[in-house]
């Protein structure tokens, strides 16, 4: 594979380019123009892409319209400032675009990013000379807070009757919290002062990767162009050297959002805060006041949450879940450099108890499939990796006489490569692993070549919808040599490759710093000749998820690659599967139908589907509040559910600050009430790691009955 890229890397060298000399398309206007450098960068990434990306997208009309949309919803997600006047405005150039791009000409591109601008000024001055006194409330009109399926706005008196419910609508979210107007109507006031104040420091570069963005996720979801602030961001964080709380942000509409936790970081390690969470506020130390970070910049709101080792910063947290109704909660993180130690793998020993015998289960986590390149490449005997870790602690499991081992790959996003080979080597003998299909049509296996089978014994891993990639790739090779049982949820669905290119690589004669581009270049496939895109990887025994593929996984993207077959490499069974599944499953059903924990589970995800499909609100404070007080109760009785089922009295209120625990609550506050208390919820990921003990307890007393299944070779796949 780092064959494969490096020739890759050596073959954009020998592109050629069109003239950037083409008369615009459109007469330079606004504020924002581009640089000389961007005409040829964008012919440059888009001759790279038409040659060298798996898709071999051709660059046409229809394209183009693609491009077009995308743009235009990716400014305006909630479609509030766009009128569809705009749209029909430079509609003429909507099969253009790609011409355009192969041109190096990006005056529509600029031009249309700046009536973005001036749309949102127009909206954001709005807005301050309505505040000069408290919204007036009604009793029964209703905002439309979620705007993504509505067409676009027609005029300016439509776009003023929805921004006056919008700011209603602020207003009231605030008067939930406290009840001072005058408060509550400067709070507003500076938050758009300050959004007004960050369209000021928007500059060509942004507009510029705003497009190519649009440009390359009309593509597929993970060709992505960084710009030179980006690149060095995204080398930051491979790099696990960053101090700060170990979150990786994004935006979505105006709200900063947690795309992911660093494993080992203070955001991480906390079971505070999960992807998806929105930070709305940011407060350093312990009494510093909270900035609105509503509208900022990705980079200014990462600015102001990194900080030095040690220092205490303070966040405010709209959760997923979180309804209309809903206050923010606070989490106090302490920041710390994230070090690649914290995230390597990690391992316990677990006892049940089960029909009057103990079983050990020896668990292993695993956070992501890291190997240090570096210290590789310099000869390094020892470095660290993920194969050779999980070696170590499978001779210790053994040693410590586990019954079985449960492989946690929860929320890992994948990595290296080699090291998802080299650790199903460890729970297999000899035989390929995984299939990669290159951008000409070729595909190479990858193959375990080391004999030495370390663990025999029964075997189960844990995935769910943030396991992607690597993570995929591993646990499919497992479910399809029939050597494990693969346990939770459907899987991310990422089976694509990408990797990364220095633009200055490509554009030599360049003296300026031009930033990154990742292209999708490969395609995994399993071994039976499945693609692990969109579909992911699919558990033996498949627990329910929060959240469907549609909305966060893979397929939820127009864009993303399809999902195909290829032929089946040659491989050997390594158990009498169907019948072990069947037992396990129906097993496993008796214990979930009685599991009263597990029923409470199936009524949070009837919750959260019913709070994600809302998009409206009625604009009345006691309509709000009526909702915050029967969601407060609802929390109480869920609470207190679960402390009965644990064995536990009923409380009269449900604490500020959970010390108990009673069962599986969750170790996420989701939503904080006006009394400040959290919102009381099931732990999935503590319940299904508990019934992965009772999978392997299962297995090993099938093992009784049925001798020479788990890890014996049976049948030959051709």
């Amino acid at each position: 594979m780092q064959k494969k890229f490096l020739v890759l890397s050596f073959l954009i060298y020998g592109l050629t380019f069109t003239s950037c000399s083409a008369k615009p398309a459109i007469a330079d206007s606004g504020k924002i123009k581009p640089r000389p450098e961007h005409a040829v960068i964008a012919q440059t990434l888009t001759k790279a892409i038409e040659v060298y990306h798996y898709k071999k997208p051709k660059l046409n009309d229809s394209l183009s319209a693609v491009i077009f949309d995308r743009y235009f919803k990716d400014l305006d997600p909630n479609r509030m400032y766009f009128l569809q006047s705009d749209l029909d405005e430079y509609r003429q150039y909507r099969t253009q675009l790609s011409g355009f791009l192969e041109n190096g000409d990006m005056s529509v591109p600029f031009a249309i990013y700046n009536r973005w601008l001036d749309r949102q000024h127009n909206r954001f001055n709005y807005i301050l000379k309505l505040l000069t006194a408290a919204p007036a409330s009604t009793k029964s009109e209703q905002f439309q807070f979620n705007r993504e399926k509505p067409g676009w706005i027609k005029d300016s008196l439509e776009l003023n009757t929805y921004w006056q419910k919008r700011l209603t609508f602020d207003f009231l979210s605030l008067e939930l919290a406290q009840k001072d107007q005058t408060k509550n109507i400067a709070t507003l006031k500076k938050r758009y002062e300050n959004l007004n104040k960050q369209l000021g420091k928007v500059n060509s570069e942004d507009a510029f990767k705003a497009f190519m963005d649009a440009f390359a996720f009309s593509i597929d979801p993970h060709t992505t162009y960084f710009s030179p602030q980006g690149k060095e961001d995204f080398n930051i964080d491979m790099a696990k050297s960053l101090e700060g709380i170990g979150a990786l942000l994004g935006a979505e509409n105006e709200y900063i959002k947690i795309s992911q936790l660093t494993k080992g970081g203070p955001a991480e390690k906390s079971k505070k805060l999960f992807p998806n969470d929105r930070i709305i506020a940011v407060a350093q130390g312990k009494t510093g006041e909270f900035t609105d970070i509503i509208g900022w910049r990705t980079d200014e709101a990462v600015g102001l949450i990194r900080g030095a080792k040690g220092t205490l910063v303070r966040l405010k947290i709209m959760s997923a879940n979180a309804s209309s109704a809903t206050l923010p909660h606070i989490v106090e993180l302490v920041r710390e450099k994230i070090n690649l130690n914290d995230q390597r793998a990690s391992s316990a020993v677990k006892e049940i108890d089960r029909n009057g015998r103990k079983y050990r289960i020896g668990v292993i986590t695993l956070g992501d499939f890291y190997m240090d390149f570096e210290a590789a490449s310099r000869g390094v005997k020892n470095y660290n990796s993920t194969s050779r870790d999980v070696r170590r602690i499978l001779d210790s499991l053994k040693l410590a006489k586990v019954d079985g081992v449960v492989m946690d790959l929860r929320n890992n996003g994948g990595g290296s490569l080699k090291e998802a080979i080299d650790l199903t080597g460890l729970f297999i003998t000899l035989g390929p692993v995984v299939q990669v299909k290159d951008f000409k049509g070729g595909i190479e296996v990858d193959q375990d070549k080391d004999p030495e089978e370390v663990y025999k014994g029964p075997f189960a891993v844990l995935i769910n919808n943030f396991s992607a990639s690597a993570s995929e790739i591993f646990a499919g090779a497992i479910q399809d040599y029939g050597r494990g049982i693969i346990i939770g949820e459907q899987s991310y669905g990422k089976g694509t490759v990408q990797t990364a290119f220095s633009i200055n690589d490509m554009i030599p004669n360049i003296d300026k710093k031009l930033g990154q581009f990742n292209m999708t270049v490969f395609k995994f496939y399993r071994i039976n000749g499945s693609s692990t895109q969109r579909k992911g990887v699919v558990p033996d025994i498949l627990f329910p998820s929060k959240f469907p593929s549609d909305k966060f996984g893979e397929s939820s993207e127009p864009s993303a690659l399809p999902w195909d077959m290829i032929k089946s490499s040659k491989y050997q069974l390594m158990g009498n599967v169907p019948e072990l599944k069947l037992r396990l499953n129906q097993n496993h059903t008796l214990r979930m139908t009685n599991n009263k924990f597990y029923q409470e589970w199936l009524d949070d995800i009837a919750d959260f589907k019913e709070t994600i499909a809302k998009t409206t609100v009625v604009l009345n404070i006691d309509s709000l509040k009526s909702a915050q007080d029967l969601e407060t109760k609802k929390d109480l009785a869920k609470y207190n559910t679960l402390r009965v089922l644990d064995g536990l009295k009923p409380m009269p209120t449900t604490p500020a600050i959970i010390t108990d625990r009673p069962g599986v609550i969750t170790r996420q506050p989701i939503i904080l009430r006006a009394s400040q208390n959290p919102r009381v919820a099931i732990d999935p990921e503590l319940l299904i790691k508990l019934e992965s003990y009772q999978v392997i307890a299962d297995m090993v007393e099938f093992e009784k009955t049925n001798p020479f299944v788990i890890g014996q070779i049976k049948t030959q796949v051709q």
